[in-house]
């Protein structure tokens, strides 16, 4: 059927990463998609991007063999294809509501006759053309320079596509600019965001049915499925596009970006404004291994915003957090109290060494106006909440322990809680001690938590040790982790004003998942070991804002690509030869 002799097609489009050449590409795209589509992909000038993919296959240790090659070899197009154009893929709603969409192949002609020639066309004259191809019958039609094919079952949805007379570039020719650079993207349209949120809504729905033998509503699970069920409630009322770009520059590195468009006023939409540009978004974070690390600036409308989002959560799912509404709104109070004056904040999940929990190396740092004045507004925000949720049936909300703590000569405090223990592990054995293996001692919860200096309190989960850390990098005597070399190269790759930041250290997380394996593994037994990954700069990501639009931009360095086509190849051989041993 016409779905086999697209998924070529739709093969080239996922793979399709190249060259930032804007030239021609996406100008006429928008101007042929129909208004009404659900989502479409484009790939850009077809012939540079896949020698591109050529390019970036051979730097991966792979067959330097593009899949628009590929499939043209493997086709019977011969002529009549402009190969310095854009080709999309458009999803839209078929006749019957109840069917899945129709899917249209969009392919850029210079010659429309010379291309359906070797297809056996029964009236090449005609608007529709029938043609046959090796797996069955398609229908194809001229427009605008555009090749239009689909399954013959869809011809009355490509008749109103020939008779379109609103195009998708009516609703988002905000995008046209940001589409022509890109080498391949995605875009989920409006009536694409409410289906998919539809979708999703449904999914969810279905899944806290089947929970009803297992507690029904009673359950924690299910009334955790209520909180998404939300969300996507949300994102189906307030979004109003989803579009996803990827290309590969000169040097090799990788960027997909993404743009998610909100209605105007919607609440998840950023203040627009960049106090970051050029500040260390990772302040009071120490170098050194580490698996992931985020940091970024607080905004008192975004925060207000989130905190105003789970306490309704905590409203709509009583079951799940055991408090009444008043409580709920009395939280909010709390913590709206203990983030006045914050500015930001920063986390790190680190590698361990040998014997710390699996957790040692997990961080904090907060920015503020006044870290003591923070410090003592967070002891009392714990001690009000201890009052505040004491009859709480909530596993989520027990009581914390707190303590004043000294950690060589800098005030702080010891925050400490016991785990909620998930349904059904009450009964297994070896829970308590795989609890202890991640968070410590009696496998509770515990932060350490002081002020750095005037405007920098740091926080550290299962010991004074990771704190110390903390402490001493503010204080200048570690080095912090923004000054580490690979941070600093994948951060001069990111946009300079983003609010928010985030790396990740595939290193760091292969020696991390070791230590996870080492850690529970049978006493014994021979312990498994994945091969250890080279050094290189991590992997970065930045989130831009603006009242109706939230971009991220993730770069992956050409180091990092390199290092995963050889670590893939080592771990091919490894499992290789455990097959092959005896």
């Amino acid at each position: 059927m016409m779905r086999q002799r697209v998924f070529p097609i739709v093969l080239a489009v996922c793979l399709a990463m190249a060259a930032t050449t804007p030239a021609r590409a996406t100008e006429d795209v928008l101007d042929v998609v129909p208004g009404d589509a659900i989502g479409f992909l484009v790939v850009n000038r077809l012939a540079a991007t896949d020698a591109k993919i050529q390019q970036t296959a051979q730097q991966m240790g792979l067959p330097p063999i593009g899949p628009w090659t590929m499939f043209k070899a493997k086709g019977r197009i011969k002529e009549g294809l402009d190969e310095e154009r854009s080709a999309a893929l458009v999803a839209i709603p078929a006749e019957d509501p109840a069917s899945k969409p129709a899917v249209l192949v969009f392919l850029p002609v210079s010659d429309f006759q010379k291309l359906i020639e070797p297809f056996e066309p029964d009236d090449p004259t005609a608007t529709i053309v029938r043609v046959q191809g090796a797996n069955g019958s398609a229908l194809v039609a001229k427009l605008a320079g555009y090749a239009v094919a689909t399954e013959p079952k869809h011809r009355p949805v490509l008749e109103k596509v020939l008779d379109c007379k609103k195009p998708a570039a009516a609703d988002l020719a905000f995008l046209r600019p940001w589409l022509c650079g890109q080498e391949v993207a995605g875009v989920l349209t409006v009536h694409g965001v409410k289906l998919a949120c539809a979708k999703v809504q449904q999914g969810l729905e279905a899944a806290r049915e089947g929970m009803k033998p297992l507690g029904g509503e009673e359950n924690p699970a299910a009334a955790g499925l209520k909180i998404y069920e939300k969300l996507f409630a949300m994102a189906a009322e307030q979004v109003t596009s989803v579009a996803i770009g990827g290309q590969i520059d000169a040097e090799g590195v990788l960027r997909v970006t993404s743009r998610t468009r909100f209605i105007g006023g919607a609440a998840w939409g950023g203040s627009g404004r960049s106090e970051s540009a050029r500040r260390d978004l990772l302040a009071g974070l120490p170098g050194g291994p580490f698996v992931v690390a985020v940091g970024g600036v607080l905004h008192e409308s975004a925060s207000e915003g989130m905190m105003q989002f789970w306490t309704d959560v905590m409203k709509a799912t009583p079951n799940l957090y055991g408090i009444s509404p008043e409580k709920a709104d009395q939280l909010m109070e709390l913590s709206r109290d203990s983030m006045k004056g914050m500015r930001g904040m920063s986390l790190m999940l680190g590698v361990g060494e040998p014997g710390d929990p699996l957790y040692g190396n997990m961080m904090f740092a907060f920015t503020s106006d006044d870290a003591q004045a923070y410090m003592a507004a967070y002891e009392e925000q714990v001690r009000a909440m201890n009052e505040l949720f004491k009859d709480s049936s909530s596993p989520f909300l027990s009581g914390m322990e707190v303590e004043r703590i000294d950690v060589d000569g800098t005030p702080g405090l010891k925050i400490e809680m016991a785990m909620p223990e998930p349904p059904g592990m009450g009964d297994v054995p070896q829970f308590a001690g795989m609890m202890e293996k991640i968070f410590g001692p009696g496998g509770k919860m515990r932060i350490f938590i002081a002020a750095a200096d005037e405007h920098t309190v740091v926080a550290a989960y299962t010991s004074e040790k990771t704190l110390r850390r903390c402490l001493e990098a503010v204080k200048g005597s570690q080095p912090l982790l923004a000054a580490d070399e690979g941070v600093a190269k994948t951060a001069a790759l990111l946009p300079p004003e983003a609010p928010w930041v985030g790396y990740w250290s595939p290193r760091g997380t292969i020696d991390f998942a070791n230590q996870a394996i080492s850690m529970f593994a049978p006493e014994g037994e021979a312990q498994f070991k994945l091969p250890q990954f080279a050094a290189t700069p991590p992997v970065g990501l930045a989130v831009t804002t603006s009242p109706n639009e939230i971009q991220t931009c993730l770069v992956v360095p050409a180091e990092a690509i390199q290092a995963i086509g050889t670590y893939v190849k080592e771990v091919q051989k490894m499992i290789a030869e455990k097959a092959a041993a005896p």
